[in-house]
């Protein structure tokens, strides 16, 4: 009751902004927010053609990673003009467009104007034949994720549900041969979808697990398999920069487990009879500014799980991958992340693997997909 208490609260030092669902209209075009994956934005219409839109967070104080997502429709071929004015953050997201049912592109250089303080973004827009998206990043949205189970057909579950109800979904291949607990290292955990805007995590997810489930029922792999790949599906569908409804940063609660989200996952372990060694590498997926991988101090590892990991960086460094994604070596002092809890509490080789915002996503795949092949 306590745990389900503290989910519906909004924790100290976050003030809720909740803001108003909106729409512009200036004759024929219109612009829209608040549907599906898109924040409820503010809008006004500041002259002809013009509109502004504020770009505000779930809560304050937060990691600025300022999610948007907008539709503007009209006459083929008319101008619009959008202003974006972020309210606590700077312009971090490269917009990206496409007409309905196309897919996404960066907006051109020449369309994009950011004030020298990078709180303002001017962008010109040109009207096609269907209505057009604006995003920060190619949306990845509740259906993408839904699609994922029949990328990878078989074992999928329920591991529980969101502060709004939503399923936490889980693949679960079994080790092969079976093994019981007590032989250890038998089991390999990829978490993704924590942070709802990091959408290269995402892609960086879906190619890593693609390898290790291809390697897995080929027979390759003989660890078994956990991948969830989305944890905040509330924080996806409501457009949250960070959050998920309860107003908690998931990757900020894994040592209390306050949240329902983070709760699932440890009571599927607890179904599973998986114990403390048993997870050989646990895999948090994100995205921010550059290519990285935070891994754990040597000192923090047992010293054959240091050598496996050592062994494993030789190899992707071999192949070339640290030419543009850097090894960190990270001990951060509150020990409360997915990373540092599945190192603490459950003997894993546990690293976050951060995607860049603006790595082409076919590196993002490739460098994922080959980090996955090498694991020994």
């Amino acid at each position: 009751m306590r745990a389900l208490l503290a989910s519906l609260l909004i924790p100290a030092g976050l003030l809720a902004c909740g803001p108003v669902s909106s729409a512009c209209t200036d004759g024929g075009v219109h612009l829209i927010t608040g549907y599906s994956g898109s924040a409820a934005s503010p809008c006004v219409q500041t002259a002809p053609g013009h509109f502004e839109l504020d770009i505000a967070p779930e809560a304050e104080p937060i990691n600025p990673s300022p999610w948007y997502l907008f539709q503007v429709s009209g006459p083929a071929g008319q101008a619009a003009n959008v202003t974006l004015n972020y309210t606590v953050s700077r312009h971090r997201y490269r917009p990206w467009v496409r007409e309905a049912g196309g897919h996404w592109s960066p907006l051109g250089d020449d369309r994009i104007e950011t004030s020298q303080d990078e709180t303002v973004v001017h962008l010109s827009l040109e009207l096609g034949q269907s209505p057009i998206e604006i995003a920060a990043q190619p949306v990845y949205g509740l259906t993408r994720y839904e699609a994922l189970e029949s990328r990878w057909p078989g074992g999928w579950q329920t591991a529980g549900q969101s502060v709004e109800g939503r399923p936490i979904r889980a693949l679960v291949l079994s080790p092969d041969p079976p093994t019981p607990a007590t032989s250890g290292r038998s089991w390999i955990l990829l978490l993704g979808g924590q942070h709802p805007p990091e959408v290269p995590g995402a892609w960086a997810f879906e190619a890593f697990a693609d390898a290790m489930v291809e390697r897995q029922r080929s027979g390759d792999l003989s660890a078994g398999l956990i991948l969830v790949p989305l944890l905040n599906p509330d924080g996806v569908e409501a457009g949250h920069w960070r959050l998920n409804a309860g107003l908690v940063d998931l990757n900020r609660d894994w040592t209390t487990a306050t949240q329902p989200e983070i709760q699932a996952v440890v009571r599927l372990l607890d179904r599973l009879d998986i114990q403390p060694g048993d997870i050989e590498l646990a895999v948090d997926f994100h995205a921010t500014v550059a290519d990285r991988l935070y891994l754990p101090q040597a000192d923090e590892l047992a010293p054959d799980s240091q050598e496996r990991l050592d062994a494993w960086l030789i190899a992707m460094e071999a192949q070339g991958l640290f030419q543009h994604t850097e090894p960190r070596r990270t001990n951060p002092a509150r020990r409360v992340s997915a990373k540092a809890v599945f190192t603490d509490e459950w003997q894993a080789i546990a690293l976050t693997w951060e995607a860049g915002d603006h790595t082409p996503e076919a590196t993002v795949r490739s460098t994922a997909r080959q980090g996955a092949m090498l694991w020994e």
